[in-house]
C-alpha cells in the first residue's frame, strides 16, 4: 500500500523520495525524514508486502514497487535501510532511468559466488541457518540481539516484543527471498549518484557490505 507521509497540493513541483524500510519494520519508520523534508519533497514510504498494512500481501515486492514508480512523473530519489537497500539496488538495476539517486543506510548486499550461488554475509547467514525453523520469538530475539547488541531483546517491554514478533513472517520472507537470489547484485546498469552510510555502532557485517 502506498503511504505518502508528506504531501503538498502540487507535489509535481517537489522532488519525490521513495523511502524503503528494513526488515521487521514498516514505512512509518520514515516519519522523521518526512518532517525534515517538509516543503522540499514528497516522501512516499510504502509498507513492503509482508509488513504493516501489507502484512497479508503475498504479491511480488518488485512488481508493487515498479508499478508505484511508474505512476510517478519524475525519477525518484530512493532512501533505503538494511533489507530495503537490497530492494533499492534491484530497482536501480531494473529501472535505472527512473531512479535519480540512491541513499543506502546499512544496506543488505547479496552477492553471487563464482558458481552462481547466493552469498549472504556470514554473520547474517549464520543467524538464518540457526533460526530458520525457530519459533517467531526466538527468531526475532536472534535478529534484534545481532543488530542492536546482545541483551536488546531482554530489555524490551512486552508490548514492544509482541510488535516485533508480529513481523516474524515478513522477516522469514526477507531471508528466503535473499537466499533464493531475488535481491542478488546484478550488473550495474544504474550510473547515478549513490551515498552509502553506516552507523558508528553498526555490526561488522553492515560495515563490510
Amino acid at each position: 500500500m502506498k503511504q505518502i507521509l508528506h504531501d503538498l497540493s502540487d507535489p509535481t513541483d517537489l522532488d519525490v523520495v521513495l523511502a524503503l524500510h528494513g526488515s521487521a519494520s514498516t514505512g512509518k519508520q520514515w516519519r522523521t525524514l518526512a518532517e525534515r523534508l517538509c516543503g522540499t519533497a514528497t516522501v512516499v514510504a510504502p509498507d513492503l508486502p509482508g509488513y504493516g498494512t501489507a502484512a497479508r500481501d503475498a504479491g511480488s515486492r518488485v512488481a508493487m514497487l515498479v508499478g508505484l514508480i511508474a505512476g510517478i512523473e519524475q525519477p525518484v530519489h530512493i532512501v533505503a535501510h538494511s533489507f530495503g537497500g537490497a530492494v533499492a539496488l534491484r530497482l536501480a538495476h531494473d529501472m535505472p532511468d527512473r531512479v535519480a539517486s540512491l541513499t543506502l543506510y546499512d544496506p543488505l548486499v547479496v552477492e553471487r559466488s563464482d558458481q552462481g550461488q547466493t552469498i549472504l554475509p556470514s554473520d547474517i547467514r549464520q543467524i538464518w541457518n540457526s533460526n530458520r525453523r525457530a519459533e517467531p520469538e526466538k527468531l526475532m530475539q536472534a535478529f534484534l540481539d545481532y543488530w542492536a547488541g546482545t541483551g536488546s531483546w531482554a530489555r524490551l517491554a512486552p508490548k514492544q516484543r509482541q510488535r516485533l514478533i508480529a513481523h516474524a513472517p515478513g522477516l522469514r520472507r526477507d531471508f528466503l527471498e535473499a537466499e533464493r537470489g531475488l535481491w542478488m547484485m546484478h550488473d550495474p546498469y544504474y550510473q547515478g549518484p549513490i551515498s552509502v552510510i553506516c552507523g558508528g555502532h553498526s555490526p561488522r557485517a553492515a560495515v563490510d557490505m
